[in-house]
């Protein structure tokens, strides 16, 4: 069944459970249920279960029909849309505030002369071990002090809180030049 540009086939609506399949503009054929619509975007938004198989886990995936060929509904829902879940809106209050103070404290870095490169490094740093910024040094686990140019050589602290903000720097820079290798390669 052909979708056509009102989201509709026929006299059915495209509409949230329907199954949809299509071939995108780069040929690859996809399919899944649908989960929200927008006809005059015309972009809808599918899951599928994801590879590995597990229960409740999807892949969910964002398809601009306008840009498909062969916009077929493999299988009409006939069972009404679930009910949305609530929003818990200081958990999105949050973490819009911490997205905007992470901006805010990227863009004061930038001011006071620390590279986006080395803003990485600290959120690296982070993700495994809590450190803040005191001037241009990170201080990590109010132990370890890195220090500009923020190598492995600047590192002053205990011996092994600085062994394992060593490794972090260095896997850091690894991961940096395979990226960077990577790139040139293409």
């Amino acid at each position: 069944m052909a979708v056509n540009s009102e989201g509709a086939s026929g006299d059915n609506p495209l509409k949230v459970g329907n199954v949809l399949s299509c071939v995108t503009c780069f040929g690859e054929r996809i399919e899944g249920e649908v989960m929200s619509f927008d006809g005059n975007s015309m972009i809808a938004l599918k899951k599928k279960p994801a590879g590995d198989q597990r229960r409740g886990i999807y892949d969910v995936t964002l398809v601009n029909l306008s840009l498909c060929n062969d916009v077929q509904i493999v299988h009409e829902s006939t069972t009404p849309p679930p009910e949305l879940p609530t929003l818990n809106t200081r958990k999105i209050e949050k973490r819009v505030s911490d997205s905007v103070a992470e901006k805010k404290m990227a863009i004061r870095l930038q001011k006071e002369g620390i590279s986006p490169a080395v803003q990485l490094l600290f959120r690296t740093i982070n993700k495994t071990l809590s450190c803040k910024w005191q001037g241009k040094n990170i201080i990590v686990l109010d132990d370890v002090v890195v220090k500009p140019p923020y190598t492995t050589d600047t590192l002053q602290g205990s011996d092994d809180a600085v062994a394992q903000v060593r490794k972090i720097i260095e896997k850091h820079n690894r991961d940096l030049q395979q990226q960077a290798a990577g790139n040139s390669s293409s």
